[in-house]
């Protein structure tokens, strides 16, 4: 069978249940597809006198919504564009379910959803007077919105769900001119109107993909399936058009490409694990066997998919459940949560009808007032720079002299370059809260420059971590923008330059606010405007004026210029050969130089060990004097048994063995049952990702700065390395520093307990896999594609850049540039200390966690993709970067090094000239090595377990 294209022996849907519900929710256990028990706890709340519990949400701000009359009936009926009546629970209704997957906060960041981060300019046509959104983004809106509408068809069709039918987004601005007064600001609130009721097509997509793959179930249970149903379907045009089926003209716009379906599990449209929260729903528990004639939910599958649902419990529901034990098991457990929700003024709630009540539209202000803008009152940003601070005063001393005179060259002349540094926004966000993010495209658009969103005095520096802090409210804007407003408006306004510019400095505060300030009945634009001119605003915008032309041709948005994922790591290279021998090997040098010995001992392998790359190549003179030959002599010992004690710290009769460092003293172990996942291939199957348990050592080191956490890690021979390091630098200047080598490490946080399940189940399995098939091509947008899902996977899902900045290797190295220095060393994220993350025994009946990658997680990073060949139907793995496991087998535990950074701009400068993924059999190909190097590694890892587990004897 194609994976590619629907399956014809599968049974038909039509005819069954629309919904996960009937087939599902039956009273007869046999007929259930989820039979596991609702979760345990769960989280009860008070509601109108009546008591609700969700076994899946803990939310402060939920309100009971009125009764439904009618199941044809909805909050969305009558209300289009009025996205603030459909971002609450609902009652479910089989014409409306879909608004339970809504997502709360959809990140447009990832694709599909990009070309919704670029809003379109208004555009003015002084032929007809009329106002018009910029064609080349507006179209890509357009495209966007028809390849939703036209997957949400195919897989509703399929599935034989009730159809969904509401208002397009684009429909908003396409069915309306935009002429006279008001005419701008009324083009761009109808623009703004689009983009949020595009959460509502993003709610009705993920609804159609889940219902479509909870009705696949049956196929399933026939044998496996190598990529889910939803996708065979919706790629299944795409087969048919390279077979040589024309596409219709008027059809292009809709067609659906490999691209967008496979990056659909990574966005809000089709990803169930959690990592987007959405609105959720209220059901009933009918109280008779027959729950499909009530549009009955299975209360199971929207649990299973993270979708938040409410339940009244009280005598009615006691009273069924006493009836038919099948309802039993929805009972509250008795350690669920009340959750306190602030009461309504209002005892009672109007049924929703057919038609809602119109408010009356509110007079448009037609003059800028003169009033200062609010600023915040919590500015949660001082607290942070207060504990950078504290952070940098522990590792400034400890920096190295490379270190140090990097620092105070950036103090003296910071970058700016996105190349060469990182940026990073204040944002205000829904809730009201400033929260950190990476800077984005538009942000960094002529920034510092007047016609950019940020002056030099909105922006603070540190040379630490070179790092960008921006934010509207660090300070006013500077003269040179200033005027660059005033003169937009005056322009704008027909105003003169110093009114316009009177204003700003009073918006910003500069000047005080003037004693009479206009109100709405009195005030007056500054001059009489111009007929056929748009209405004053709040805020500028430039306005271009040209004709409106033939928008069909306009192109989609084109993809920004790919360039390298980041080129402003902080510098990783070790200094010299030595520093790696000694750090990771043990080597020490001896106090008098040994003879060379005859003949000399050649390089061969050792240079690649030490990650060396062309500095230090098999063929450098370095290797012909008495240190290269003492350095080559300890490794080819090391790789037959144990080198000289002399040359050797893990030696009890070494001058300096490992086992007498002040650190080596302070380090922890713990041997216990962890779990871990294990990824099986094949090649006909694919990717088989099992949870295991396996007994694995944890270390960490008890010394305690105040930093809240415990620098530590997973390798015996990284514990040894650490316990090398100077024992005058504290806990975070050594993270720093691992940070910056690129060396594998945790910052595990003691905690007495962690939920029972984090010690058995894994976190819920992700789904990021790309599919794509073998007859598709790569070209450069595909690159940017992968780029754009690294940073919306890195940014939405808490404590994963972190992780793999933490992980080191090519994983660290690609999201280095992603990721704040600070917010590793703050350590684990708050999902790390609720368990899901990495739990490990501290063997005191305590645990240790901190933030950990899943498979899946990794895999995107390095941009793998499953590629399906459908003539023999097998399945290639391709990736943008080497598979992590590869890379750590070639590269091992030394972290990062010079031939490391040789091997990732080569391949910069390979995908910005083929635009095309490698297969693994490639990239094992490219880091394959010798087995002297896979022999030194293992044998330094036995090495380092077994002077770390007989310590007491002083080493081997």
């Amino acid at each position: 069978m194609d994976a590619f294209y629907p399956n014809t022996q599968a049974p038909s849907l039509a005819g069954s249940a629309a919904v996960p519900g009937a087939i599902l929710q039956s009273c007869h256990t046999d007929d259930l597809l989820y039979d596991n028990p609702v979760v345990s706890g769960g989280f009860l709340y008070k509601l109108q006198g009546e008591t609700y519990y969700s076994p899946n949400c803990r939310r402060l701000n939920v309100e009971l919504p009125p009764n439904v009359e009618s199941s044809n009936d909805g909050i969305i009926k009558g209300r289009d564009f009025e996205i603030e009546h459909v971002r609450k629970p609902q009652w479910w209704t089989t014409a409306h379910g879909y608004l339970a997957f809504l997502p709360l906060r959809p990140d447009l960041s990832s694709p599909p959803l990009h070309p919704l981060l670029r809003i379109p300019k208004v555009l003015f046509d002084p032929r007809t007077g009329q106002f018009y959104p910029d064609p080349a983004v507006w179209e890509s809106w357009k495209e966007l919105q028809a390849k939703i509408a036209h997957a949400i068809h195919l897989l509703i069709y399929r599935s034989g769900a009730p159809a969904v039918r509401p208002a397009y987004p684009c429909s908003r601005v396409d069915r309306k001119m935009y002429k006279g007064p008001g005419g701008k600001h009324n083009l761009k609130e109808d623009m703004f109107d689009a983009l949020s009721w595009f959460s509502v097509w993003f709610a009705c997509l993920a609804y159609a993909i889940a219902v479509s793959d909870a009705m696949d179930r049956a196929t399933k249970k026939a044998g496996y399936r190598t990529v889910p149903a939803w996708m065979e379907i919706l790629a299944s045009e795409y087969i048919s058009k390279v077979g040589g089926e024309p596409t219709p003209e008027q059809k292009k716009k809709e067609e659906l490409d490999g691209r967008f379906v496979s990056s659909l599990p990574s966005s809000c449209l089709a990803s169930f694990d959690g990592t987007f929260e959405r609105i959720g729903s209220f059901v009933n528990i009918p109280d008779d066997d027959m729950p499909v004639q009530h549009g009955m939910v299975s209360i199971d599958w929207l649990c299973k998919l993270k979708v938040p649902v409410w339940y009244r419990w009280g005598p009615r529901e006691i009273a069924i459940a006493e009836k038919n034990p099948f309802w039993k098991r929805y009972a509250p457990p008795k350690d669920a949560e009340v959750v306190a929700c602030p009461s309504r003024t209002q005892e009672t709630v109007s049924p929703i009808t057919s038609e809602p009540p119109v408010p009356p539209h509110p007079p448009k202000e037609l003059f800028k007032p003169f009033r200062r803008r609010t600023e915040p009152v919590d500015k949660p940003w001082e607290a942070w720079f207060k504990e950078r601070e504290l952070r940098n005063a522990l590792i400034i001393p400890k920096q190295s002299q490379a270190a140090r005179s990097r620092r105070l060259t950036w103090e003296h002349n910071p970058p700016t370059n996105p190349k060469k540094t990182k940026f990073f926004v204040w944002y205000k966000d829904e809730d009201g809260v400033f929260r950190r993010r990476k800077a984005g495209e538009d942000d960094l658009e002529d920034l510092f420059q007047p016609e950019g969103a940020f002056s030099r005095s909105q922006a603070r520096y540190d040379a630490v971590s070179n790092e960008w802090d921006l934010c509207e409210f660090f300070g006013p804007a500077d003269d040179a923008r200033l005027q660059h407003l005033a003169e937009l408006d005056a322009e704008y306004h027909g105003t003169t330059l110093e009114q316009e510019l009177e204003v700003w400095k009073i918006h910003y505060g500069i000047i005080p606010e003037p004693d009479n300030i206009p109100t709405a009945a009195t005030a007056q634009p500054f001059a009489p405007e111009p007929v056929g001119q748009p209405a004053l605003e709040d805020d500028p915008m430039d306005i271009e004026t040209r004709p409106i032309e033939d928008t069909q041709g306009f192109p989609v948005v084109p993809s920004p210029q790919i360039t390298e994922p980041d080129g402003n790591a902080i510098d990783i290279l070790p200094e010299q050969p030595s520093f790696v021998a000694n750090g990771f090997f043990g080597y020490v040098e001896p106090l008098a130089p040994l003879p060379i010995p005859v003949p000399p001992l050649k390089a061969s392998f050792v240079p690649k060990v030490l990650g060396l790359g062309k500095t230090y190549s098999t063929g450098d003179a370095l290797w012909s004097t008495a240190t290269g030959q003492q350095l080559l002599s300890f490794f080819h010992a090391l790789v037959k048994g144990k080198p000289a004690s002399d040359l050797w710290d893990l030696s009890r009769y070494n001058r300096t063995p490992v086992t007498s460092l002040p650190r080596f003293k302070q380090l922890r172990t713990s041997l216990a049952q962890c779990l871990v996942q294990e990824v099986d291939w094949d090649n006909a199957k694919g990717r088989i990702i099992r949870t295991v348990q396996k007994p694995l050592p944890t270390f960490w080191f008890a010394a305690d700065h105040g930093q809240g956490w415990r620098l530590g890690c997973l390798s015996p021979v990284t514990a040894l390395a650490i316990s090398r390091w100077d024992n005058g630098m504290n806990p975070i200047a050594i993270a720093f520093s691992l940070i910056g080598l690129g060396v594998r490490f945790h910052t595990w946080r003691e905690v007495a307990d962690v939920p029972a399940i984090a010690l058995t189940t894994m976190p819920s399995m992700i789904s990021l896999l790309s599919y794509r098939n073998a007859l598709e091509t790569f070209a450069c947008v595909d690159y940017d594609y992968y780029l754009r899902q690294l940073s919306s996977i890195l940014s939405a899902r808490p404590g994963v850049g972190r992780a793999a900045v933490m992980r080191g290797g090519i994983v660290g190295r690609i999201c280095m540039s992603h990721v704040s220095t600070d917010d590793i060393l703050c350590g684990p994220s708050q999902a790390a200390l609720e368990g899901r993350g990495i739990v490990r025994s501290n063997g005191n009946g305590g645990f240790l966690v901190d933030d950990n990658l899943q498979v899946q997680e990794v895999d995107a990073i390095c941009g793998h993709i499953d590629v399906w060949n459908n003539e023999d139907n097998q399945i290639t793995r391709v990736s943008w970067w080497p598979p992590a496991d590869l890379w750590e087998e070639r590269y091992g535990f030394t972290g990062w090094s010079p031939d490391a950074e040789d091997f990732y701009h080569a391949r910069i400068s390979e995908i910005n000239r083929t635009w095309r993924p490698l297969p693994r059999s490639e990239w094992r190909k490219r880091l394959r090595q010798s087995s002297a190097f896979r022999s030194l590694l293992a044998s330094v890892e036995k090495h380092a377990h077994n002077v770390i587990e007989h310590c007491s004897e002083g080493g081997l």
